[in-house]
């Protein structure tokens, strides 16, 4: 009756499940079909009944260490709490669901997590900004009464004066904090965006994986290391949004990093798309080359993104093209494609987000748009910019393609301060 949609018949018969289980002794069909009950009440819009019926079930699971049922249990709670518009309680019990879900499922409650952190958090910043509006409305309100007092008591221009500028005053700190709610704001959308955008590569990675090691099991012992190692690359962009949401001021705490490290971690995230298409990479990096950087992040989030990029719109059996070379105090890592380029007026858009700078690639493959703005974000943290160069004219004076160059501090170096230009770029990207 429940998977009919049909709950007022079904909750009956649980309720009497549940009469004849606690009759007969039985603990553990106690457990469930309280936790039936629960979820019966939760859809028939009891949520009280399903609240206590649910919490009653946890008590018992946890009494009998029954970890599958405290897993079910805490999930529908969080579920219960979400609908029930209580964001702050239903971010608790899925905490509470996540330590205690099995760690197959880890990645997956770890994005759901996220999502619901964030939706939390721009809850509490527009209510925030409501009541900054109410203050600012009643101050304006007393200030008007205040200014009419005056007027009328005293009648003389430097009452008036005052006022006025009182009134100014209080709009300009109003705007002040408006705009500190929205860039709170703009923050957490932004760490979203990392997140979401930067897990799509792991994952198809280890989507691809699976489909050969299901066609050739002979190979899952070789390709199940190299899908752990991107699963792990995955979990680290995880935590990285974790610690940039925890600092203030969003900054990174950078080290030295190892280019040619960084550059072999992005390809294995890609190994099987460059596969996929015959792309031939050819690279050409120093061992002893060093940068300013957070390890992570210049691997899933900037080269695997410029990599992603250039595969996407290389034609199949194409080459792409990866330099690093040390000049002064700094270093130009320089990845380039002989794809299909883009117009000058594409290169103007394409750090501005979404659908401004996103096309399908050479074989329909979809884009979000979010890819090299995410990597000019980074570069900006790291001291750094980005240099563009694209072309799509075969018979341009240029050959057609594009080359992003990543301009990053050598470590050990003396300094470098960028030069940026592009206004419409944020100040910390280039385009020719």
């Amino acid at each position: 009756y429940r998977d009919m949609n049909r709950p007022a018949r079904a909750l009956p018969l649980a309720a009497r499940a549940l009469a004849m289980a606690d009759s007969g002794g039985h603990a553990e069909l106690q457990a469930r079909a309280l936790m039936l009950l629960g979820r019966l009440h939760s859809e028939s819009g009891r949520p009280a009944e399903a609240r206590a019926a649910l919490g009653q079930s946890l008590r018992m699971a946890r009494r009998m260490n029954m970890r599958a049922l405290i897993v079910e249990d805490l999930r529908f709670l969080a579920q219960l709490e979400e609908r029930s518009g209580k964001s702050a309680a239903a971010l608790d019990a899925f905490r509470r669901f996540t330590l205690a879900a099995d760690s197959l499922y880890t990645e997956r409650n770890e994005l759901l997590l996220a999502e619901m952190e964030w939706k939390v958090a721009s809850e509490r910043s527009a209510r925030e900004r409501e009541t900054l509006q109410r203050r600012a409305a009643r101050q304006r309100t007393l200030l008007t009464a205040v200014t009419a007092l005056l007027l009328l008591t005293l009648g003389g221009a430097g009452w008036l004066l005052r006022a006025n500028r009182l009134r100014k005053e209080a709009n300009r700190r109003l705007e002040e904090l408006n705009a500190q709610v929205l860039r709170e704001r703009d923050d957490h959308k932004a760490l979203l965006q990392i997140l979401c955008h930067d897990l799509a590569n792991p994952i198809g990675a280890i989507q691809n994986y699976l489909e050969v090691m299901a066609e050739a099991p002979e190979m899952a012992p070789e390709f199940s290391r190299t899908a752990l190692q991107i699963a792990r690359q995955g979990s680290d962009t995880i935590r990285l949004v974790r610690e940039m949401q925890i600092l203030a001021d969003n900054t990174l705490t950078l080290e030295p990093v190892q280019v040619k490290r960084a550059l072999d971690d992005a390809f294995r995230v890609l190994e099987s798309q460059f596969t996929h298409k015959r792309i031939t990479l050819v690279a050409d990096a120093p061992d002893n080359l060093y940068v300013w950087a957070e390890r992570r992040s210049l691997t899933n989030s900037v080269l695997t993104n410029v990599l992603s990029n250039a595969l996407k719109f290389s034609p199949e059996g194409g080459a792409i093209t990866v330099t690093a070379r040390a000049a002064g105090s700094q270093v130009a890592l320089s990845i380039a494609d002989q794809g299909i380029g883009m117009s000058a007026e594409l290169c103007e858009r394409v750090f501005l987000g979404g659908k401004h700078g996103s096309r399908p690639g050479t074989q329909g493959e979809a884009g979000s748009g979010f890819g090299l703005p995410l990597v000019a974000r980074f570069m900006k943290q790291y001291g750094g910019k980005v240099d563009l160069k694209s072309s799509d004219r075969a018979d341009g004076p240029a050959p057609r393609g594009t080359t992003v160059t990543l301009l990053l501090r050598l470590a050990g170096g003396d300094g470098f301060q960028p030069q940026c230009t592009g206004a419409a770029l944020g100040q910390h990207a280039s385009v020719a």
